[in-house]
């Protein structure tokens, strides 16, 4: 693995340097990220897996800007992949995706994301054994293959699977997720508060409910079925 990042950073040093002989760096943004995390040896466990642990749903994300919208430095707010092409969008000066729910990062009207929200997980039910000379291994039993979804705020995790066990952290004193407190009594109003949330975000397609744009005053209204009266 130690090669492999050390292949990706050579070869990424060769764009650069191409860019510089060409001088068109300062004309050209490069975005070095990735689309999941690894294991890498956290719970004892390589590769990846179908789930929403710190380890792998957090990406390398950086941005060289030579137009200066995205100011340098860290930018630590909550930021869900498709923010990428929306502040993309806006650097280069395209209009955004009709519909998207990305926020552009350096938008006039970014309002920063209170949690971010994660779909995964194969269609179909989870294996109950073992495929034939392999063991299924995960941090936690069981292990979780079948589709799932997550809400992770500044505090808490809830993730809930088709056919798995439901899993709450407590992110702020259990970064590392070792205790799973979701079938403890004690934090049932915290899990349904994160349920409740869970839902909002599955049932706007993703996106956050105080993100959603505001009825427009332009909006021919009159020839939608669902608000027209009934005779």
């Amino acid at each position: 693995y130690c090669g492999q990042i050390r292949y990706v950073d050579d070869m990424l040093c060769k764009v650069i340097d191409k860019l510089e002989e060409k001088k068109i760096l300062n004309n050209t943004i490069v975005i070095f990220w990735s689309d999941h995390g690894e294991f890498l040896g956290d719970y004892g466990v390589t590769h990846k897996q179908l789930a929403f642990y710190e380890c792998l749903i957090k990406i390398p994300l950086l941005i060289f800007d030579p137009t200066g919208s995205l100011k340098p430095g860290d930018f630590r707010v909550f930021t869900e992949a498709m923010d990428v092409m929306a502040t993309i969008f806006d650097i280069i000066g395209l209009p955004q995706v009709k519909g998207s729910r990305a926020q552009s990062l350096v938008s006039k009207n970014y309002k920063a994301r209170v949690d971010v929200f994660a779909e995964g997980g194969l269609y179909f039910q989870t294996p109950q054994k073992p495929f034939n000379n392999y063991v299924l291994k995960a941090p936690h039993d069981p292990s979780q293959w079948g589709p799932g979804a997550m809400i992770r705020n500044k505090n808490w995790k809830l993730c809930v699977y088709c056919d798995d066990r439901g899993e709450l952290y407590d992110i702020k004193k259990d970064p590392f997720e070792m205790n799973n407190l979701f079938d403890d009594s004690e934090y049932t109003d915290i899990k349904t508060r994160m349920m409740h949330r869970l839902i909002q975000r599955q049932t706007c397609m993703g996106q956050a409910p105080e993100l959603l744009p505001m009825f427009r005053s332009d909006f021919d209204y009159e020839n939608i079925n669902c608000l027209k009266q009934r005779n």
